[in-house]
């Protein structure tokens, strides 16, 4: 009898030949991780997308049962500081940095001189990550970008602390505007959860623990100040939405067989990026996509971007907070 490792390994291995064959057909080899990343065309193909499932659930599973339990839930306790240097290299736009240099790298001396930071700190920083599979050690304290790290480098080069500049930062989908949330409102909150559990009368949330007593999270977002969060979460959710696999969504009911006056609403929709997949799957349905107003106001560009003639024809309807669906000025 098969041992429960023994399976997961030829579950592993039968999915990384599934995998590598896709790849072969193209006449391609699997991206490696030492190169930046670059779409291909494979990279939403359902073949692919099975292998990297199957691959990836097999091989934590195996993680999980070969590591000793302290080992492992170590591991998983300090995840925290995985967040917090991965917050700091977006906030500091290391990745940029590091796209300028060539395969060699670039020695933390010259990123502090970049940066303005300590060498050492950088260094500590970086190879932490480094040990972790997100940036390149090439040699000792030359760094450069690899296949994971180089999907932080879409934020735009270092600005002022300016409540206007921070905005523009974020003014256009990037995957490091998800870091950098991650790394600060959504890791604050999390400090805050058990507190929360263990004496809910105090406060409504985690968050009101964490931020405000009394405001909303979007009511707090609207604060003096906050207006650069506002853009960095539009930023990441519009990033989140283009990440999605399109069959995840387009093959989630049969979107053909509902009629031509039948609505699809998309209530907390972002900027529609969702809605606009749909729009281009099935455009003989009616959308709503209903958020707050800066989103909308956002969405407004968005889709003058993307498909104009759906806001023309009244196909696509956006409709701030406070807009009834079937209101007059729907």
């Amino acid at each position: 009898m098969s041992s429960s490792l023994k399976s997961l390994v030829d579950i592993i291995s039968s999915a990384v030949s599934a995998l590598e064959s896709q790849f072969s057909k193209q006449g391609i080899d699997y991206p490696s991780l030492d190169d930046p990343y670059y779409p291909t065309v494979l990279d939403d193909a359902v073949e692919v997308v099975t292998a990297r499932r199957l691959i990836l659930a097999a091989a934590a599973q195996l993680v999980a049962s070969v590591s000793p339990p302290t080992d492992y839930m170590k591991e998983c306790s300090t995840a925290m500081y995985t967040t917090a240097t991965l917050g700091f290299v977006v906030d500091v736009d290391i990745s940029n940095f590091l796209d300028r240099t060539g395969p060699e790298g670039l020695h933390v001396n010259s990123l502090a001189e970049y940066t303005g930071l300590d060498p050492s700190h950088l260094g500590r920083i970086l190879r932490f990550l480094a040990t972790r599979h997100i940036f390149k050690e090439c040699s000792p304290n030359v760094f450069k970008n690899n296949r994971l790290s180089s999907v932080l480098r879409d934020s735009k080069l270092p600005v002022s602390n300016s409540e206007t500049q921070r905005t523009d930062k974020y003014s256009s989908p990037s995957f490091s505007s998800f870091v950098s949330f991650c790394a600060d409102e959504s890791m604050k909150v999390s400090c805050h959860l058990s507190d929360f559990i263990k004496n809910p009368k105090e406060h409504v949330s985690p968050f009101n623990r964490a931020f405000s007593p009394c405001a909303t999270t979007w009511e707090w977002f609207k604060q003096p100040g906050n207006g650069w969060r506002v853009a960095r979460f539009g930023s990441a959710m519009e990033n989140l939405s283009d990440s999605i696999p399109a069959e995840t969504l387009l093959n989630a009911i049969d979107w053909k067989s509902l009629e031509s006056d039948e609505f699809v609403v998309d209530v907390g929709g972002g900027v529609g990026s969702a809605a606009l997949m749909l729009y281009k799957h099935s455009p003989h349905l009616n959308y709503v996509v209903q958020d707050l107003d800066v989103q909308i106001s956002a969405g407004t560009k968005f889709w003058e971007r993307n498909a104009l003639q759906g806001l023309q024809t009244g196909r696509v309807r956006l409709q701030s907070k406070g807009c009834l669906l079937f209101s007059s000025d729907a």
